[in-house]
Parts: C-alpha cells; structure tokens; sequence
C-alpha cells in the first residue's frame, strides 16, 4: 500500500503543515510576544504598519518612524530594561554636542544572551541595520540554562541548532541547584544526566516549532475579547482598538497605559518607588551595603570560566554568533557590563572574550556603587539608571567622534 494513502499518515503530513504555517505566522507577526505589558512593549517598538491598522496621520508618521529602525539598540536582561534610558541618553549627547541617534531598549526579563541574538535576528529582519548593537554582560552569564521564554524567539532553524548543539547544562533553575548540591555526576548518573541533557534541549526545540497554534488562538482569543469589551488604548496608540488589540488588556498582566507609556519611552522599564517590592529590594541593598564594601566587590571576580568546555557553553556560542551577524551586518557591537549592586566584578575569561569580539564599556563601579543607585541587589532605580545612562552617552559620544 501507498505509504501517503494512508489516513493517518495523510493526517500527520496535514498537522505538521498546519502547524508549520501557524508557526511562520506567528514569527512573522511576533504573536509571541502578545502575553505581559513588557513584551507586548517590545513588539510594540518593533511593529511594523501594514495597511490594516487604520491609524489616523499623526501616528501613522510615528508608526513609520517605528519602522525606520534605531541607530542604537540595548539588548540585555531586565538590569538593561529598568538602567538604560534611551531618550537620557540622547538628552546627554545633545548637551554634549554630539550627534543624537535614535535609541530603542529592546531589553527582556531574565538571562537572556541567547534570545537577544535571536531578538536581533528578528529586527534585522523587517528594519535596517542599526550602527550600534549594546548587549549586557556581567552575571548574566553565570546562569547555565536556557531563558524561560526562549521558545517563543526561537525559529525552525535554532531550534534544530539547539536540538544538534545542547549549548545548556541543566534544564532549569531546580536542575541547576540539585547539581550544585550534589557536585559533578560520575559512573551511571553521568550517563544519566547527559542523556537529560539531550532531552530538555529535544523538548526545547520541540516546544518552539509547535508554539504556532497556541500562539494564534491566544491572539484570536484576545482579539474578539476586545471586540466585544471595546478595550482600546489611549491616542498614543491609537492601532490597538477593538479587535486591531491583539494583547489581553486587563490588569494584571496588560494595563494599556503602562505599555503607551513604555513605547513612549522607548521601552524603559521603570520600578515605581511606591511598590512593595521597592520597599523590600531597598532594604536588601543597605543589608549588602553593611556586609559587602565597594573596595571588596571590585576585586573580586564572577566565577566565569570560559576555558572549561563544559560550563558557560551558551555564552561562547551566541557571543560569538551575536558578533558575527553584527560583522555580517556592519554593526559596531559594544558589551555593557551592568552590574548589581556591588557585584563581583568581571572575570579575565569575560574580559578577553569581549574585547575580542566588540567593544566593552566598563562604568566608575565606586561611583556606581551607592545605595541611592539601587532599588533592590540587581536592579537600578530612576536615579541610578539616570546616572548609568548620561556616563554611558558620554562613552558612545567618544565611539562616534572620529
């Protein structure tokens, strides 16, 4: 018999195609990143206008705008997103003279070295190359497993690279501090855990070229749910009315306020002192101050060895496959080192691998290092980040000049 005549196997072939062609939707529309306000910023900044958007001129120009593309892209955790401020920035280079880009922060929430290549990928796609890419470096580098939302910037292409390559060593964050307990497996559970190992990067990548489906019948969802409600956002933007707003606009998770505000500010996220967790972060960071001094912090090094094969692979491999798109590209690649408050300072491993592949920008850490700069151990508040943000304008100031 006719393998293809088989129903089931007719079946299979329509599923996979299916979920192929929802899959490639989805990517191209970045349906993905229609779940919190954060990501729904993101794709807002990255957002295209298509003939269907119905926005009046004023925002329609803005709306082009958008589309032009940015000069200068920040691409790091969520220290980036609440310590880099793009219109500071640029308010500094005015005031120095020099000449203002236009700067987006395209930062996302966890440790996300891969997924801002694969952010990077996704923007060359639909904008022009930008002359600079920032990417954070510092503690971002120790985690040793993939970022949570991973899959949803994931492609057919990387996900096969991740299923061939297993650039991760644990599967998560319990993973990763059960073997830290126990130290290095040996015998049978070395067998053991590599064999893991290759099975959460196979349920990675499957999770990533099967999202498509989910990710459209969420959009849809939300949709014909503010069809119904009439949600829409502010004039600010204006395109996400109706039906047109494919984002579930309650609060919590999505307040459309906070997004217009973020894309406003061209995606700074900001910790509003009045919150409890400031509260609490802020009393973290005094009970550090009293245990750790400045002096201690500088000369200490974050345990990132690069020359062990075995750890920190992720780093390696989209470090270097961030440098060569940006080569590929004509991007001048420069790292951030942000750190936390008082953190350790950069390995030697980290130095050299960053002065290799790009530029690394290394703030004044004493002068960065005072509580008033932080709102809790990892994150800077409005005032740090305003501090954080003019020190670096003056930097790319001096990468610009000739």
């Amino acid at each position: 018999m006719n393998f293809l005549l088989q129903k089931s196997v007719r079946t299979a072939v329509l599923y996979v195609l299916g979920c192929g062609l929802c899959l490639a939707v989805s990517r191209a529309q970045r349906l993905s990143l229609c779940t919190d306000w954060r990501f729904a910023a993101l794709r807002e900044l990255q957002h295209v206008p298509g003939p269907g958007d119905g926005a009046p001129a004023p925002s329609r120009e803005a709306a082009d705008a958008e589309a032009a593309g940015a000069d200068v892209l920040f691409l790091g955790s969520s220290v980036t997103a609440r310590g880099v401020r793009p219109l500071v920035v640029e308010d500094e280079l005015r005031a120095l003279g020099a000449r203002v880009p236009r700067l987006l922060n395209l930062a996302v929430m966890g440790e996300p070295r891969h997924v801002n290549f694969l952010q990077l990928e996704s923007y060359l796609r639909d904008h022009p190359a930008p002359r600079i890419v920032c990417v954070e470096v510092g503690k971002v580098d120790l985690p040793d497993r993939p970022h949570p939302t991973v899959a949803g910037f994931m492609g057919p292409v990387d996900a096969l690279r991740v299923a061939l390559e297993a650039p991760y060593l644990y599967r998560d964050p319990a993973a990763e501090g059960r073997a830290v307990q126990r130290g290095a497996p040996e015998g049978l559970d070395a067998w053991i855990a590599a064999l893991d190992r290759r099975g959460f990067h196979l349920e990675l990548a499957l999770q990533a070229v099967g999202r498509g489906p989910e990710d459209l019948v969420r959009v849809a969802y939300n949709r014909a749910r503010n069809a119904v409600s009439g949600q829409s956002a502010d004039g600010r933007l204006p395109r996400l009315a109706g039906w047109r707003n494919p984002y579930w606009a309650d609060d919590p998770p999505i307040e459309l306020g906070a997004l217009a505000s973020q894309v406003e500010r061209r995606g700074w996220y900001r910790i509003d002192p009045d919150t409890e967790s400031y509260a609490v972060g802020l009393q973290r960071v005094r009970d550090k101050a009293d245990r750790v001094t400045t002096e201690h912090a500088i000369e200490e090094r974050l345990p990132v060895d690069l020359s062990d094969p075995g750890h920190h692979r992720f780093v390696r491999v989209y470090t270097r496959r961030l440098a060569e798109l940006c080569e590929r590209n004509g991007i001048r690649l420069v790292f951030l080192h942000l750190p936390g408050f008082r953190e350790r300072n950069l390995s030697a491993d980290q130095v050299e691998l960053y002065e290799r592949l790009g530029s690394l920008y290394r703030p004044d850490l004493a002068a960065l290092y005072i509580v008033e700069n932080y709102a809790d151990p990892g994150h800077l508040t409005a005032r740090g980040a305003e501090h954080y943000s003019r020190e670096l304008a003056r930097y790319l100031a001096g990468l610009e000049s000739p």
